[in-house]
C-alpha cells in the first residue's frame, strides 16, 4: 500500500512539472496502452481496436512521433517497451509465460552461487 501511494505521489510530482499539453498527449498514449494490453472487451473496444493500437504502438509512424514528442518522450523508447510489453502479453495469452519477474542482478546472481 505504500509503494503504490509513493508511486502516485510520484507520479503526481512529476505531472505538476508537466504542461496541460504533455498531460493530454500522455493520456493518449497511456489509453493506447490499454487498449492494445487489456484482455477487456466491451462494446466500445473490439479485437481490431486492439491490433490496431498495437500496430500504432510498434511502428514508427509520423502520428506516433508526433503524440511523442509533443508528449515529452522518445518515439523510439516508447516503440521498444510496447513492443516488450505487447510480445510478453501474447506469451501469457498462450501460456508460456506464467510468472514473470524481473529480479535484480543480486538476486541473479546468487542463484548461480548457490547451485
Amino acid at each position: 500500500m505504500v509503494k503504490v501511494f509513493q508511486s502516485n505521489l510520484n507520479v503526481s510530482i512529476e505531472d505538476r512539472k508537466a504542461t496541460p499539453e504533455q498531460r493530454l498527449w500522455k493520456a493518449v498514449l497511456a489509453q493506447m496502452l490499454y487498449d492494445a494490453l487489456s484482455s477487456f472487451n466491451n462494446k466500445l473496444t473490439n479485437s481490431d481496436d486492439k491490433k490496431a493500437a498495437e500496430f500504432w504502438l510498434t511502428h514508427k509512424t509520423k502520428d506516433l512521433v508526433d503524440v511523442c514528442t509533443h508528449a515529452g518522450f522518445d518515439a523510439d523508447y516508447v516503440i521498444s517497451k510496447s513492443k516488450k510489453l505487447i510480445n510478453l502479453k501474447n506469451l501469457k495469452r498462450l501460456g508460456i509465460v506464467w510468472n514473470h519477474e524481473r529480479k535484480t542482478k543480486y538476486e541473479s546472481n546468487m542463484s548461480r552461487v548457490q547451485r
